[in-house]
């Protein structure tokens, strides 16, 4: 995919109430969107497939903030929620309940091998984590990686992201739901 994150253009939109795609879903930026295309396979056959002859149907909806705001809710309750990345899921939990991190542990079967820790901002990043310039710049760029950074002493953080590690992976959000669901209601 040629973008991950969203734009600048796309971020100013999507937190403005004023402007049209406030808070849309999905977001379908040709710089910042995901990139999909058609392709006809010569095996099908023209039957089963019809590129020419098909419409497209376009419905308009809302955005329904009621099943964010129980994601958001559920998340501080302890809960766990699957979250759907451009590449597949996340499993989400509260990174500072001890009692949700172990859970999701014990529901994973995993261990001791350590989560990743998605925070809203660098400002975040910056309250549990050592982040040199040269950490930001990459954690912030488009492809969002996990980077892996110095946990500080005595963060909020469970202890049982990491078991026995000091550092912890750290990435930012980088779709609109990401996004929505980090930011406070």
């Amino acid at each position: 995919m040629a973008g991950f994150t969203m734009c600048a253009d796309c971020q100013a939109e999507y937190e403005n109430p004023l402007n049209r795609r406030f808070h849309a879903q999905p977001n379908a930026c040709p710089v910042c969107g995901p990139h999909i295309w058609l392709e006809l396979n010569s095996n099908l056959q023209p039957s089963t497939f019809n590129v020419e002859g098909s419409t497209l149907n376009v419905q308009r909806s809302t955005f329904n903030l009621q099943p964010l705001e129980a994601a958001q809710q559920f998340l501080a309750e302890g809960r766990i929620l699957a979250v759907k990345g451009l590449g597949g899921f996340h499993l989400a939990c509260d990174a500072a309940s001890d009692e949700a991190v172990q859970t999701l542990r014990q529901r994973k079967g995993r261990v001791d091998k350590p989560f990743a820790v998605m925070a809203l901002d660098v400002a975040t990043v910056r309250q549990f984590a050592e982040l040199s310039a040269e950490e930001e710049t990459l954690l912030s760029s488009k492809e969002r990686p996990i980077l892996l950074l110095r946990q500080k002493p005595g963060s909020l953080l469970s202890q049982f992201i990491a078991p026995g590690n000091n550092s912890i992976g750290v990435m930012l959000p980088y779709t609109p739901l990401h996004y929505l669901l980090l930011t406070p209601p």
